[in-house]
């Protein structure tokens, strides 16, 4: 399992609607395999959750996008997992890296993560 947190000084909608449209797009076997989306009175919270094939590892692993906020911060939170190859105990997780990874470097190229440090 590999996990990202921040804090962005962006819009919940901005920030959902961008994930929505560009991280299935992230490698040519990303599927998205569930969403949601609440608003509630002025906060919205929302889930995405992908899942791509691993050639390294030659399996699947998951990215789960937690978002929570209004229309001026989001807070948000990735946690990609699956790509073990073991049974007891997690070995090679690459893929989880991997697949993180290109989240953030996408996320991070249009949103800049405010404070830098996560919440």
């Amino acid at each position: 399992m590999a996990e990202y947190k921040k804090v962005y000084y962006a819009s919940f909608n901005q920030v959902y609607n961008f994930v929505s449209k560009r991280f299935p797009s992230l490698s040519s076997s990303t599927s998205v395999e569930s969403t949601y989306r609440q608003d509630l009175e002025n906060t919205s919270v929302g889930m995405i959750v992908l899942e791509r094939f691993s050639y390294m590892g030659s399996n699947r692993v998951s990215l789960s996008v937690l978002m929570y906020g209004n229309e001026s911060i989001c807070y948000l939170c990735m946690t990609s997992s699956g790509g073990s190859q073991a049974l007891f105990f997690k070995i090679n997780r690459i893929g989880e890296n991997n697949f993180l990874g290109k989240a953030i470097k996408v996320l991070e190229s249009e949103f800049k993560p405010n404070p830098p440090s996560s919440f």
